[in-house]
């Protein structure tokens, strides 16, 4: 089965409880994260074949997400400002308005023009204390 046409077939799959801008969003990010090709090399391979062991994953990943498990759950990553970051079920999903927080904290700091001093204990993933510091 070509890549293509398993995109197409994990899309189907996923209709029944996502939009399709997500979907596309979703299959792409299961795409890399099993072959490890962008969405460009997604393209110039479309249809190229998936190993079995390939299909495999990207179906387990399936079944995961059609049960309501969050995708960064799935796959143990996701994404703040820019950086990868692991998470697992015990751990908060970042979220983009945890995104504006920090930019408001560093843009306080900037106009404050003195270093902050910031503690962050056990709040998940570490991602805003991570970005405070990059």
């Amino acid at each position: 089965m070509s890549l293509q046409d398993t995109k197409q077939a994990i899309k189907h799959q996923l209709t029944s409880i996502y939009e399709t801008l997500e979907i596309n969003s979703i299959v792409n990010i299961l795409i890399e994260e099993v072959t490890g090709w962008d969405l460009l090399h997604q393209n110039i391979h479309k249809s190229d074949a998936l190993t079995e062991a390939q299909i495999t994953m990207l179906n387990n990943y399936v079944q995961e997400l059609l049960t309501g498990k969050p995708l960064q759950y799935i796959i143990q990553k996701a994404w703040f400002m820019g950086k990868s970051y692991w998470v697992n079920e015990h751990v908060l999903i970042p979220r983009p308005e945890t995104e504006e927080l920090v930019e408001w904290i560093i843009s306080y700091a900037s106009i404050m023009n003195k270093p902050l001093s910031i503690i962050d204990i056990g709040t998940g993933s570490g991602c805003i204390p991570i970005a405070l510091k990059l």
